[in-house]
């Protein structure tokens, strides 16, 4: 049986009184900047989620594990965002940095109608001006590619922006037009010369599969283009797909979820992975960002591991043993189990079993090791993150 470790500071971060949502980094010398969606906690209807009210906020880290916060960077206060702003991505351009970021606006009864992109242009991280014609990407009215404005069910935010060469890239979360609504979600590509002016291109990734995909990021990693994306159904899960091309074609692991539910929002700098993380009891008034993980590829295997200078984690048995977490003590014991091998089986608080399945990936002799911290618990087997719930 493992002890428990204080740790001596808070590993998680989100700004004082407010909630903590999808986010963007930025690393510069020694520091780390991210800028986030809050939302002020006490004025927010528990049923609404982050679809209203949101502002932009920025913190700064020395490390990139303690974060400070900064404040306020960006309101939705213009009429084309005056309802709500979404998930942000920010690009160093030349001297200066460029923001994308989405949006909505109350005057349309339906908030799913309104959805739009526009550009900020700052050069200190904190004093950003909107391009005076904002939005610069809205909702197609008749699409070769996407559902447009006029459509039902509209899915065009979450923007993540890169550059090849002389031509900017912007994907986003949209809805495949030749699919069923069920399984429209994609991955939507946008290019441009100017940051303004953007054309529509093919889905860059459109599996069939999923009702929505959200907050969708590339990166090239050890050889491999690794396109993260988030679903919700089911519990919110971060996924991931590889492809030797930045333009795909792109394919999904068999086991393509890269970390536990209520992990979400990937997003990768320096070789760490950055996620924030939900305790589903609560809803979003309690979403944080987690410690980083260290990233590993292995064939089309994307793990997480535990990072040098996050929570201390300690070894509790081996994996032959099984182990469940036992609500009345809050201690993690080993347990004897005719499946220890083949599942990890982890009650948690409000009594519901996540069960999640290990056989293949590991030996009977691979080590359990636990790490407890800010009222969260994670799992890892041979210090690979496996599973993580809050106490």
């Amino acid at each position: 049986m493992g002890a428990f470790v204080k740790p001596m500071y808070k590993f998680t971060f989100a700004p004082p009184e407010k909630r903590f949502g999808d986010f963007t980094l930025f690393s510069k010398g020694d520091k780390y900047y991210c800028i986030f969606i809050e939302n002020d906690k006490s004025t927010l209807p528990a049923d609404d989620g982050f679809s209203v009210g949101n502002s932009l906020g920025l913190a700064c880290s020395k490390d990139g594990i303690q974060w400070t916060y900064e404040g306020t960077v960006i309101k939705p206060e213009e009429q084309w965002k005056n309802r709500s702003l979404w998930a942000p991505c920010l690009l160093e351009n030349g001297d200066s940095l460029v923001l994308l970021y989405s949006a909505i606006s109350k005057y349309d009864k339906n908030p799913l109608l309104t959805q739009s992109v526009g550009l900020a242009h700052c050069t200190n991280l904190l004093d950003w001006k909107d391009y005076c014609n904002n939005p610069v990407i809205t909702p197609p009215m008749t699409s070769e590619y996407y559902r447009g404005s006029k459509t039902q069910r509209l899915c065009w935010r979450d923007p993540y922006l890169f550059r090849l060469e002389d031509t900017y890239y912007c994907l986003l979360a949209c809805s495949d037009i030749k699919k069923p609504l069920e399984r429209s979600g994609c991955v939507g590509l946008l290019s441009s010369n100017n940051l303004i002016d953007w054309q529509e291109q093919e889905p860059l990734f459109s599996p069939s599969q999923y009702w929505e995909i959200e907050t969708p990021a590339i990166y090239n990693y050890d050889g491999k283009w690794i396109l993260l994306y988030g679903n919700y159904t089911n519990g919110h899960k971060m996924r991931y797909a590889l492809s030797d091309s930045c333009f795909g074609p792109f394919h999904e692991p068999l086991q393509n979820t890269l970390a536990p539910s209520w992990c979400y929002c990937a997003r990768i700098i320096n070789g760490n992975c950055y996620y924030w993380v939900r305790n589903p009891k609560l809803g979003k008034v309690s979403t944080v960002l987690a410690p980083p993980k260290l990233l590993t590829l292995d064939g089309t295997t994307l793990s997480l591991h535990k990072h040098p200078a996050g929570p201390t984690i300690t070894p509790i048995g081996l994996l032959a043993n099984g182990f469940s977490y036992r609500t009345n003590t809050r201690k993690i014991d080993l347990l004897p189990t005719q499946t220890g091998l083949d599942l990890v089986d982890l009650p948690l608080k409000d009594g519901v079993n996540d069960l999640r399945t290990i056989a293949g990936e590991f030996s009977s002799s691979d080590q359990v090791s636990v790490a407890t911290f800010d009222g969260i618990v994670e799992i890892y087997v041979n210090e690979r993150f496996v599973h993580s719930f809050f106490s």
